[in-house]
């Protein structure tokens, strides 16, 4: 009885030990961001007008185990509005020309034009790779981030300052007059 607990015991911590392993190379491994400066994985889920989105994409080094990939194809899919605006943006890229400090793949994206030139709204960023490895190819499902651009506000501003501006100039020119 007792030798089958203890073979009961080594099979359960057997199977943990296993799904933990394969647990280790699943797709959440990858992450992708927006942020607002290119080289930051700073989150950012919010730009003014003038701000330059950058989206990023980070594969962490387990993702792969042993093999090391040479080059990684990346997709991003920048999209205003359910589609107004769609500009694509193919990379291939070098795997090892593209690793952080700590050994991940890190690679900036933007949409090659400032968004003042965009309404106001919510976009997003669909990101889908592969990475080719001596081999295998992995391709793992895309994700997709979402993130809001929201108008700026200094026109309206600059142009209640300058009728006020206005206004004063002529009330002190007409009290110098008089």
């Amino acid at each position: 009885m007792r030798s089958k607990m203890i073979a009961l015991l080594i099979l359960g911590v057997s199977l943990f030990v296993a799904n933990g392993a394969y647990a280790g190379a699943k797709a959440d491994d990858w992450s992708l961001g927006t942020t607002s400066s290119f080289g930051s994985t700073t989150g950012q889920s919010t730009f003014t007008g003038g701000q330059q989105p950058y989206g990023y994409l980070t594969i962490d080094q387990s993702f792969f185990g042993k093999k090391t990939p040479t080059t990684v194809d990346v997709k991003w899919v920048w999209s205003y509005d359910g589609g107004k605006f769609e500009k694509d943006i193919v990379q291939n890229v070098s795997w090892s020309s593209n690793l952080d400090a700590n050994g991940n793949f890190s690679l900036w994206s933007t949409p090659d034009k400032s968004i003042t030139s965009e309404p106001a709204g919510d976009w997003t960023l669909k990101v889908k790779w592969d990475a080719a490895t001596k081999n295998n190819i992995f391709t793992p499902s895309a994700k997709t981030t979402s993130f809001n651009v929201v108008a700026p506000e200094p026109i309206s501003a600059t142009l209640f300052l300058l009728g006020g501006a206005g206004l004063a100039i002529r009330r002190f020119r007409g009290k110098k007059s008089a």
